[in-house]
């Protein structure tokens, strides 16, 4: 996602992302490898129809502790 890319591609990207971030271990190591950071760069030449809510789940995967998470799923 650091380079620019088809937004295509960046919307397949996102969403294996956000698969794979449902594991919050997976999440943290995201975050530390820098996913949030790239996340905040993207450009409008990337952008795509529902990117801002991605971006906002990943975000939100990688925030949230499983419990915190676990009810906020409950509750929607």
């Amino acid at each position: 996602m650091k380079y620019p890319i088809e937004p295509e591609l960046l919307h397949a990207v996102m969403r294996l992302c956000l698969r794979l971030t449902r594991n919050y271990e997976i999440a943290v190591k995201f975050a530390n490898l820098g996913g949030i950071q790239t996340l905040l760069n993207l450009t409008q030449k990337s952008s795509f129809t529902g990117v801002l809510p991605l971006c906002n789940l990943l975000i939100r995967h990688v925030m949230e502790d499983p419990a915190c998470l676990r009810y906020a799923v409950e509750k929607v």
